[in-house]
């Protein structure tokens, strides 16, 4: 035990390790299979800790409510450690803004309103709100148990794997999240942040971003259940040498972004699980459930969910791969939201049903400077 405690620290530790201690929640009174009890563990192990500790999660299933971040601290899941979920959905806890979030409320009026003061649309398994300095990692589970909250958007979507908010200098690194009841990542007001090394498998978007400012999501592997990656008023974003099999978009644009940057990154269909919402709606009915699909590799729909003012400007996609897929890239473009510069760059398209780099969804001219250059396209 002691080795992977040092190679806890060895890995994720923010400060040396002489300043660091290694908190394991058994320590704190976990017990495998009982929600109460490592619940209050994980309260404990944190209420305890210094500045640059890390909270050690050890092999087993560790059923809990929401698991509470703070500053300076390293979450670690050891391999073989799955962090599940707790089955009532009265033990979670939501993000409550501080300041005002409306400009990344969506869907208003209808089943897939998302509103950051709706208590039940913001609960997660893992909450940081406010955080700076915090570090998610090892080769553990975070799996969200695919839980359906009648109350919740659609009338069956739950918590969100993990909900960061106000929060900075986040690092989540190396371990898979699995089944998330709503999004496996759901991320408000985010900067310098890091999503890499990241196994995202079912539930619905994978990572989800409504406000970020450099942020880089690299070397993920990305099987989601909807959108692989989607997000607004986005700056300065990198997502980079990925796999993306979506049953939805590879990446979906509702809102303004700059200079977002997509690349070396491989997006293959059909998709390796059905659309979580048609299938949860063909349940119990006599009709077979939906096959997986796979839509576009980038969708580009600014404003599509609800009034998100602004541009999108400083698209490069470039150095990716798409197979099987409807098509590559899709844009669509209004007063409110123009589209300025777009790149596409060495795409390579194989057995596309629209089988062109770039698609406009309407024939509209708010649109300027989009550069396509060296992109293929096969009919296998």
């Amino acid at each position: 035990m002691s080795r992977l405690l040092l190679l806890a620290l060895a890995c994720c530790a923010l400060l040396p390790l002489s300043a660091a201690r290694v908190r394991s929640i058994v320590r704190y009174g976990a017990r495998p299979a009982d929600v109460s009890r490592t619940t209050r563990a994980f309260q404990r192990a944190y209420a305890a800790a210094d500045d640059g500790d890390t909270i050690f999660v050890p092999r087993g299933v560790w059923p809990t409510a929401t698991v509470v971040l703070r500053s300076h601290t390293v979450l670690f899941l050891a391999e073989g450690a799955v962090l599940r979920g707790a089955e009532d959905l009265d033990l979670y806890r939501h993000y409550q803004p501080s300041r005002p979030m409306t400009r990344y409320d969506s869907g208003l009026g209808t089943c897939n309103a998302n509103a950051a003061d709706d208590a039940r649309w913001t609960r997660a398994l893992i909450l940081g709100q406010g955080v700076t300095d915090v570090t998610i990692c090892g080769r553990g589970t975070i799996d969200g148990g695919h839980l359906t909250d009648a109350l919740g958007e659609e009338g069956m979507r739950g918590p969100h794997a993990l909900l960061l908010a106000e929060a900075d200098h986040v690092a989540v690194r190396g371990v898979t999240i699995t089944r998330a009841s709503n999004y496996a990542v759901l991320g408000y007001d985010l900067a310098d942040c890091t999503f890499a090394d990241l196994r995202i498998r079912e539930g619905w978007d994978g990572i989800h971003i409504r406000g970020g400012r450099d942020i880089l999501i690299a070397r993920c592997d990305l099987l989601t259940g909807d959108d692989a990656i989607a997000g607004c008023y986005l700056t300065h974003c990198r997502i980079t040498d990925c796999h993306i099999s979506s049953s939805c978009h590879g990446l979906r644009l509702i809102g303004p972004a700059e200079g977002l940057d997509i690349g070396y990154t491989l997006f293959d269909g059909p998709g390796v699980y059905p659309h979580r919402t048609a299938l949860a709606s063909s349940q119990g009915q006599a009709v077979s459930p939906p096959a997986p699909r796979s839509l576009y590799a980038v969708l580009i729909e600014p404003g599509a969910w609800g009034q998100m003012p602004g541009a999108v400007s400083g698209v490069c996609v470039h150095d990716c791969t798409m197979y099987h897929l409807t098509g590559a890239v899709a844009f669509t473009a209004t007063p409110a939201n123009p589209l300025i510069d777009i790149t596409l760059r060495r795409l390579h398209l194989h057995g596309l049903t629209v089988p062109l780099p770039l698609n406009r969804w309407e024939t509209s001219v708010y649109w300027e400077r989009i550069t396509q250059d060296a992109c293929t396209s096969t009919s296998r």
